[in-house]
């Protein structure tokens, strides 16, 4: 059977630890004689992380060598959200779907019912199209207005469905050598470095 990307990440172990953030590209340019400085946000903020599994016998590694090896490097992608925000603090409901514009950073929800809190994540879109998205400021459906997030819409997005329990983006490995370690008792220590894979 042929490897079909984005593939799923082994449910078990559980993650140990996790290092979860955004990369946003600024270029700051100070001027030596006055101070002053010019600063230039680029397009491409991305979701990076780097994420640690306990120490497991083979029994348990084998899936997570395979998933590895499989991803060939950096080429293969997966899906993966914060490990430790799989649900929003609000209370949201409904049948949701998202409309904006690329380059968004407020969108309109519809079918919305409830709050988002700052803080919490929502998906925006499904398979090679799914894209993760932080809510920055409290929105409360029966107020109205958009939905303020980071990073911003990469792509246009006109009623696409939106998911916020354990919503995920498209991510790879940071890098292109996989590799694990054992200990003298046969454990396995696996930690892979992970970057969201932005697509045209």
């Amino acid at each position: 059977m042929s490897i079909t990307y984005p593939l799923s990440m082994p449910s078990a172990p559980g993650i140990a630890s996790a290092r979860f953030g955004l990369e946003v590209p600024v270029a700051v340019h100070e001027s030596p004689l006055s101070g002053v400085e010019q600063v230039l946000e680029r397009p491409g903020a991305r979701w990076v992380g780097e994420i640690t599994l306990p120490p497991m016998p083979r029994e348990l590694a084998a899936a997570w060598t395979g998933f590895l090896v499989a991803l060939r490097g950096s080429f293969g992608t997966f899906t993966l959200g914060d490990p430790d925000a799989t649900a929003p603090r609000g209370s949201i409901a409904g049948s949701v779907t998202a409309t904006g514009a690329a380059g968004a950073r407020d969108i309109t929800l519809s079918g919305a019912t409830g709050t988002l809190l700052a803080g919490d994540y929502i998906q925006i879109g499904t398979g090679l199209s799914a894209r993760l998205h932080m809510v920055v400021q409290d929105w409360d459906a029966a107020v109205g207005g958009t939905v303020a997030i980071e990073p911003p819409l990469r792509l246009a997005a006109s009623a696409a469905p939106v998911i916020w329990q354990n919503p995920a983006g498209l991510f790879r490995l940071a890098g292109n050598e996989v590799s694990w370690s054992t200990d003298v008792l046969s454990l396995y220590g696996i930690t892979l470095a992970v970057r969201e894979a932005l697509k045209p």
